[in-house]
């Protein structure tokens, strides 16, 4: 029983180890300030689109590694159903990085021609 206690404690201690080398590695990692955006397009298939936004919202709100973290979250509703896109730009407008788009022309001609 003393040998599973001590095997125990040394599995604990390399977890440990490994993880405070792997945050020292990450903090040394040089972030050339480079973010990504994501891009989120819905249509009227998707049975909950308030919680396809807030899920992505979460993700980037409790992502600790700064290499998960977006600088813009768009959401494009392709769809024709009125109170879907009435709860996109809803939701949309709770969180000051999330946009919405109802004319994903408008997206694609902002991207393709800056």
């Amino acid at each position: 029983m003393e040998n599973f206690v001590y095997f125990i404690f040394f599995l604990l201690a390399v977890v440990g180890i490994v993880n405070v080398i792997k945050s020292i590695i990450l903090l040394m990692c040089n972030d050339n300030g480079s973010k990504c955006e994501l891009v989120i397009s819905l249509d009227d298939s998707c049975e909950n689109p308030e919680t396809v936004i807030r899920n992505t919202v979460l993700y980037h709100e409790w992502s600790d590694n700064s290499r998960n973290k977006y600088s813009g979250i768009y959401c494009i509703y392709n769809g024709d159903n009125e109170e879907s896109k009435e709860i996109c730009r809803r939701v949309c407008e709770e969180y000051p990085f999330t946009h919405y788009i109802n004319n994903p022309d408008f997206f694609i001609n902002t991207v393709s021609n800056p």
